[in-house]
């Protein structure tokens, strides 16, 4: 009840607070406050919709019905669609919707000499599907330092991987040019590159977090890869020499 001085009216049946909400009559009945609640509400710090809710809830379990969950359990369920919106690496899931509304032809991409590099509005979908491919077919036991280390049957994996969604070409329409081989390898350097310290600075926050590192693999790796990329990779000298420009 509001914290107020009291004072009774003639029939000394009813306290008036100095808010102008009224308390419990001396006759034990309930008296109105002037915002529609009972002073037993002001009292105990409810309303009369929890009351219904009570109801309801009774009646509910009576039917023999599961038990209505409200409050707590709507408030987690905001969390758990937070967590399933948190962004991850690239799965690939945008090219093979891509290839649906191309009929299920490949989708189509350009190199010109002048930029060396991938262009028009595919440009950033043939990248994507480089990390996608590269993340799916490199092996994280027995890890390369670089992708010129990478062996060559796995490159050729990833290649054909990225030729079966895309169509590659040049500006004479090949697809077997020397300047696609040379564009396509920068651009899978660079992307095994951000892929390895991606996975180096997810090791880093476990440790400076007070985490076992090990016990929190980077989402994709298995635990015997992380495991090796951690006492093979991350800690040796030569990831710090690689680390000096693409």
């Amino acid at each position: 009840m509001a914290d107020a001085l009291f004072s009774s009216n003639k029939d000394g049946k009813t306290a008036s607070t100095s808010d102008g909400k009224t308390a419990r009559t001396s006759d034990g009945k309930t008296a109105s406050t002037s915002d529609g609640k009972t002073a037993r509400e002001v009292d105990e710090g409810y309303s009369s919709s929890d009351e219904d809710d009570f109801s309801r809830q009774k009646t509910h379990h009576e039917n023999g019905d599961p038990p209505i969950i409200t409050g707590i359990y709507e408030e987690a369920s905001t969390e758990e669609r937070k967590k399933k919106r948190a962004r991850g690496p690239t799965i690939g899931k945008a090219v093979v919707q891509m290839i649906k509304k191309n009929e299920g032809n490949r989708i189509s991409v350009v190199v010109l000499p002048e930029m060396r590099a991938f262009c028009g509005t595919n440009a950033s979908c043939v990248a994507n599907e480089f990390g996608v491919q590269i993340r799916r077919i490199c092996p994280t036991e027995g890890f390369a330092h670089s992708w010129n280390d990478v062996d060559s049957t796995v490159k050729e994996a990833i290649m054909q991987a990225i030729r079966d969604k895309f169509q590659i070409t040049d500006e004479d329409i090949a697809e077997d040019s020397e300047l696609i081989e040379v564009v396509s390898d920068e651009k899978a350097y660079k992307i095994y590159k951000d892929w390895k310290y991606a996975m180096r600075r997810h090791y880093v926050q476990m440790k400076e977090e007070g985490l076992d590192a090990f016990a929190h693999p980077y989402p994709g790796v298995t635990n015997a890869g992380w495991r090796y990329l951690i006492d093979n990779i991350f800690d040796d000298e030569k990831f710090e020499v690689t680390s000096i420009g693409y």
